[in-house]
């Protein structure tokens, strides 16, 4: 059977990732593990190394761009012509924004003492 993502086809074109991003705003089973299969494997490579190999911190990442992309999908004008760049680059944004949290609260520790 065919699936939605760009994989089957052998092509990243923007079309089929549409298509991926349209069976998401639908909730297509097959889209979302066409996602999960084509898509989340290197999304988690690229966190999981930028986190220093902190799985349970990987994980969340990717838990949140997976989140931003579903919520992206609901608005009906959201494209995306690349997806794993468009998730990777959620994904990079999710990790700065934990690593300036982090510094913040060492901060306030620091200042504590």
């Amino acid at each position: 059977a065919k699936g939605f993502g760009c994989f089957f086809l052998n092509t990243f074109s923007e079309v089929t990732c549409s298509t991926l991003v349209a069976g998401l705003r639908k909730h297509a089973p097959l889209a979302v593990q066409d996602l999960s299969d084509q898509y989340l494997p290197s999304v988690w490579r690229f966190v999981y190394a930028k986190v220093q190999s902190d799985r349970h911190l990987a994980e969340d990442i990717v838990g949140k761009a997976v989140l931003a992309l579903i919520k992206a999908a609901a608005d009906p004008e959201f494209e995306v012509q690349n997806l794993g760049g468009w998730l990777r680059t959620v994904a990079s944004n999710k990790i700065a924004d934990h690593f300036r949290a982090a510094a913040r609260v060492q901060h306030l520790i620091d200042d504590a003492k």
